[in-house]
């Protein structure tokens, strides 16, 4: 109602006779929908300015190695705690030597191409009571099935996986000694998300609704590994508040295991 109204305010031009003017408003409004649905011109009558969302905006990023995405602000320099820094570490443990480290920013928002989410960050976005919570995520990692069992062959497998998101990071490799230690010909950035994970406790039995109480400890993952936004809905489960988990996507933003 709110934007029905944003859009009669500006045809009244007289303040003698304002309804006059809504009248002719609506009236017009009216007229070009029914052109629009009868002609099929809905692109040939739309004032509006059309902007792809697939194409980098003013203070946006993309990087060359992560085409699925783009980077939105806020953005701000990162300076994590020993503790927050030691995960980041032992992320890239296995990809890049840490002590290269140059760069490390945090942004506030990222888009999915071709028709994906938009997710925010918790730390540098605030949500208001009464708008959608984008903080809530769907990523899906490989897992060790035998990740205890530590003489047993390493067999990984696709799981899924909710949580908030708290902090998108980019580190940069752009500095000579990176560049040469790594053998690398062009700077190198690396996308993270830290996560805190919803623990699930149960499912529903027929619907694609997951609830949780808790988050567990953050985590980081390939950004990468982020497929889409889910909402929350309030639950109550033997006397307990808790959380349900609402995942719309459908098959279609899952990821697809290629073999290499």
């Amino acid at each position: 109602m709110e934007r029905f109204c944003g859009r009669l305010q500006p045809a009244i031009k007289s303040r003698l006779h304002p309804w006059s003017s809504i009248d002719r408003r609506i009236l017009a409004l009216i007229q070009i929908t029914q052109v629009k649905l009868k002609y099929r011109l809905h692109n040939e009558l739309n004032l509006r300015r059309i902007v792809s969302e697939d194409l980098v905006q003013r203070g946006e990023y993309q990087d060359p190695d992560y085409l699925t995405c783009i980077l939105m602000p806020p953005r701000r320099p990162l300076t994590p705690e020993k503790g927050f820094m030691d995960k980041i570490i032992g992320c890239l443990a296995t990809r890049i030597r840490p002590f290269l480290l140059s760069k490390l920013t945090q942004w506030g928002k990222a888009r999915i191409l071709n028709g994906g989410d938009t997710f925010h960050a918790a730390s540098l976005t605030q949500h208001h009571i009464g708008r959608r919570d984008r903080t809530y995520v769907r990523y899906e990692v490989y897992v060790d099935k035998n990740q205890h069992r530590r003489k047993q062959k390493e067999v990984f497998e696709l799981q899924t996986f909710y949580g908030r998101l708290e902090y998108i990071i980019m580190l940069q490799f752009d500095s000579a000694t990176a560049l040469e230690a790594l053998g690398l010909d062009r700077p190198t950035t690396v996308l993270l998300a830290a996560i805190k994970p919803c623990a699930i406790t149960h499912s529903h039995p027929r619907l694609d609704i997951h609830y949780f109480t808790q988050h567990g400890a953050l985590s980081l993952v390939d950004l990468a590994c982020v497929q889409c936004v889910v909402g929350r809905v309030p639950s109550l489960e033997n006397g307990t508040k808790g959380w349900g988990i609402v995942d719309r996507s459908g098959a279609l933003a899952h990821a697809l295991a290629i073999d290499l």
